[in-house]
């Protein structure tokens, strides 16, 4: 449903670039216990993103500037769509880099990216879905330009949201490789 509101300038600097957390949170769908909901006309997310027992989300550090968020729309008349989607540089090579590239490569996922927007909490963008993940390609760069691999995050099936405002609790993340290993009961 279309809102019936007008809609005013959002202020001064509204149309510039937002900053974001270079924390990209990457939740494998096959650990999802529900899901937030919501309507079309309505961007806030309704409910929390819940994992299954045991389960932890990623954190990924990506370079702040890198990160690109969005949506693309598509579609016939009367089937027009979105396709959430998420790109972002992570520089270095390590083995966990490595290990998240290769193990992630046939996964979907649900992103979660916080703007640092000035608020005290940011605001927290949702992109893809259970039914409708992203998924991954990864490429990297080991030259004289740098050491990066650049991920891109695209959902395969449009659907008739886009990005939602998530309000919930943030879903738990999986300890650092170092973390584990000197604290090896967190596993």
């Amino acid at each position: 449903m279309l809102p019936k509101v007008s809609i005013n300038k959002n202020g001064d600097g509204a149309g510039c670039a937002t900053p974001k957390d270079p924390t990209i949170i990457v939740v494998d769908v096959d650990d999802v216990a529900s899901e937030p909901t919501r309507v079309v006309g309505n961007t806030v997310l309704e409910g929390d993103l819940e994992l299954k027992e045991g389960a932890k989300a990623i954190g990924i550090y990506a370079t702040p500037d890198t990160i690109d968020a969005g949506y693309d729309q598509e579609g016939e008349t009367d089937a027009r769509g979105f396709k959430d989607k998420v790109g972002f540089d992570h520089p270095g090579d390590s083995t966990d880099i490595n290990n998240f590239a290769e193990g992630g490569a046939n996964k979907g996922f649900i992103i979660l990216v916080k703007e640092c927007d000035g608020t005290a909490n940011g605001k927290t963008k949702m992109y893809g879905q259970k039914c409708s993940p992203l998924f991954m390609t990864s490429s990297p760069t080991n030259n004289k330009e740098g050491n990066k691999r650049h991920f891109d995050f695209n959902q395969s099936m449009s659907t008739k949201f886009v990005p939602g405002e998530y309000t919930g609790t943030m879903p738990e993340l999986a300890p650092t490789s170092e973390a584990a290993a000197a604290n090896p009961e967190t596993e």
